[in-house]
């Protein structure tokens, strides 16, 4: 008896939860190809190429105070220029603009 109940908790746990897996705009296939195509251009692990002057570290060297005072990082930078790009094609298209971030319904 105890077990079924665990096993009904469970189940509309899942349920109520299974829906929280991004936005819309997240989710995009151009979001992701621009994240993806973005963080491999331009995010090395920083620490690594910084400390042995690696031409990859260009980001890190040239980000500004603000941004590292803020802990921004460049796969930051590169959601929130993907967002924007995204954003901008959807329009173009004449698309409804997406939610990025936040819950999907």
């Amino acid at each position: 008896m105890a077990s079924n109940i665990i096993f009904t908790v469970s189940c509309i746990l899942l349920a109520l939860t299974g829906w929280s897996d991004g936005s819309m705009g997240d989710r995009s296939n151009y979001f992701r190809t621009c994240l993806l195509q973005c963080s491999q251009a331009n995010c090395p692990s920083s620490a690594f190429f910084v400390e042995n002057d690696l031409p990859d570290a260009s980001w890190a060297r040239q980000q500004p105070w603000y941004m590292k005072a803020f802990l921004w990082e460049c796969e930051d930078e590169c959601k929130y220029n993907c967002m924007w790009d995204t954003v901008d094609r959807f329009r173009e298209n004449n698309y409804s603009i997406p939610q990025f971030y936040g819950k999907v319904r």
